[in-house]
Parts: C-alpha cells; sequence; structure tokens
C-alpha cells in the first residue's frame, strides 16, 4: 500500500478540519481496520468494486477512495463501505511526519488527530503532532487544548510541554500552558505528569487537576467543568475575581489591549461573559462593575 504524497496529506488534514464528523467517521473505520482480519483475497474482491475513471491528479485524495456498485437484490450494508474505505487507512498514518496546528487570536478550532483523537484548540494555541510505531507525541508550545484521547494500549500518547510530560493511553483532560506554567485538568480516565528535574511523577485521575508555576511550584487544583472547560462553549466564567484579573484573562482572546486605567477597583465579582464580539464584552463588564471601563488600542484610550 502507498503512502500519501505530501499533498495529499495536507488535503486529508483539511478534510478532518472541515466538520468533526469526519474525524468520527475516520475514527470508527480505524478501529474496525483494527479489529478486522481481513484477508488479502477479501481486499482483492472488496478492490474489484471499484468503478468509474481514474480521478484527475488534481481531486482530493478523499474522491480517491473505493465506491461500490449496489447490485439490484444485494443489501451492501455500512460496514461493507467501512471495510472498503478501511483499506487505505494504513497510508493515512504516515510515520515520522509531523502536523503543526495553531489558532489565532480569538480563534478556536476542532481537530481530528491522525489516530482520532479529537482535540478543541482554544485561543493562540500551537502544537505539533507526530507518532511511532509505539508512541504518539504532541509538542504543546502554548495555550489550552481539551484532548479526546483514542485509547491504545500500544501507543501511549505522550504531550510534552516545556520540561513537563504528559502522558496517558486514552482519556479527556485539559491542558493549559501560558507563561512556562502548566495546569492539566482531569475529566476521565488516568493521567501522569512528569515534572521533570528528576522529581516524582504526579498521577492525576477523574476531576484531579495540577498546576506547575514556572518556579517549578506544584499546586492540586479539582477540575469544576462549568467553570474551567467553560471556553468550549464560547464563555468565561469567573468566581471572586478582581477586574484586573478578568482582562488579563480576557487579553487572551482579543486583539485590542484589555486594560483599565482610570480607576483603582479591588472588588471582586463572580459571573458569566459570552464571548462574542469586543463591544458586546464592554457592554458586559460595564454592567458587570458599574463603570464604564477606559480600555487601550494602539496607545489611545476607547471605551
Amino acid at each position: 500500500m502507498r503512502e500519501l504524497s505530501a499533498e495529499e496529506w495536507q488535503d486529508f488534514q483539511a478534510w478532518l478540519s472541515l466538520d468533526p464528523r469526519h474525524g468520527e467517521a475516520f475514527s470508527e473505520v480505524q478501529a474496525l481496520w483494527n479489529a478486522s482480519a481481513v484477508e488479502d483475497h477479501e481486499l482483492d474482491q472488496i478492490l474489484a468494486l471499484r468503478s468509474g475513471p481514474s480521478p484527475s491528479n488534481h481531486s482530493p485524495f478523499w474522491s480517491k477512495l473505493p465506491t461500490i456498485h449496489l447490485w439490484q437484490g444485494a443489501l451492501v450494508s455500512l460496514t461493507a463501505a467501512l471495510i472498503a474505505v478501511a483499506i487505505s487507512i494504513p497510508i493515512f498514518m504516515k510515520t515520522g511526519q509531523t502536523i503543526d496546528y495553531a489558532t489565532a487570536i480569538g480563534e478556536r478550532r476542532d481537530i481530528t488527530l491522525a489516530d482520532g483523537t479529537l482535540a478543541d484548540l482554544n485561543t493562540q494555541t500551537q502544537l505539533s503532532y507526530s507518532h511511532t510505531s509505539n508512541l504518539r507525541r504532541v509538542v504543546f508550545d502554548q495555550g489550552e487544548a481539551f484532548f479526546d484521547v483514542a485509547h491504545n494500549l500500544d501507543r501511549p500518547f505522550e504531550i510534552q510541554t516545556g520540561p513537563h510530560t504528559i502522558r496517558v493511553l486514552g482519556t479527556e483532560f485539559n491542558v493549559t500552558y501560558l507563561n512556562n506554567t502548566l495546569e492539566v485538568l482531569v475529566v476521565q480516565g488516568h493521567v501522569t505528569v512528569n515534572p521533570g528535574e528528576g522529581r516524582a511523577i504526579i498521577h492525576l485521575h477523574a476531576d484531579e487537576g495540577i498546576q506547575i508555576s514556572a518556579d517549578g511550584d506544584i499546586t492540586t487544583k479539582s477540575l469544576n467543568a462549568a467553570h474551567d472547560l467553560a471556553w468550549r462553549d464560547g464563555t468565561f466564567v469567573f468566581d471572586d475575581w478582581t477586574l484586573s484579573e478578568i482582562l488579563t484573562e480576557l487579553d487572551r482572546y482579543y486583539i485590542e489591549d484589555l486594560r483599565h486605567a482610570n480607576f483603582e477597583n479591588e472588588t471582586r465579582y463572580s459571573g458569566i461573559i459570552y464571548l462574542e464580539d469586543l463591544p458586546a464584552v464592554l457592554e458586559q463588564l460595564s454592567a458587570l462593575a458599574n463603570h464604564n471601563i477606559t480600555l487601550f488600542q494602539d496607545d489611545s484610550p476607547h471605551s
């Protein structure tokens, strides 16, 4: 079975990014392929069901997948269709290739990695993915992401963030790496965190979390999904935060410099902000603080 060309691999990644259902379908096909024991002669029979002219060299790779004739009186099941697609699965798993992903300021993006792992990327996130026959690896440069890792006992899933290493087999968890500070929050499953520098490995289970500061200080946390994962729904939830803390967090989502400079306000607030366009956010903040908040853009105050 031939490997994908670089152009076809990019087409595949673009196809995965178009719709979350593409990734789900790919995961189902991959599971079927891994669980199947299709013999060579059976694959030949499936291949014989191909029809139609060969696509042009400029067609996206998915247009080159086998098609199945529907003979009158014959029932072609979804499983059979998936097997037909599954004959091409090995070419998707190109060992040694690294794929980079990134989101811009204010952008949130759902992606599906080549192993079927689902990842939701929050604003200003940068990571890369690669794999070998016995390891799946993400280099997490910065940002925040929620991972739903495809279970695979033979190939652990590893995330490298600075000096820290996160390792799982299959689970759901949130990772934040900002200003050299790592936060890991586990939704389900089991996660190990290696803080580096010869320190003991930390084991985390569902609803548990940890924060490792830039100085190496370790703080245990508990998951509060309504607050910690609110960004996945386009909202920001805060509890007992000062206005300065709120604006610092919102800086991640907007190009404008969200600083208040016309008053000192140490009052603490709790609430929810919908991360829409900036004027809507400013209106929410002004109503919350009962004050017309002054912000800065290009060194010029605006509100």
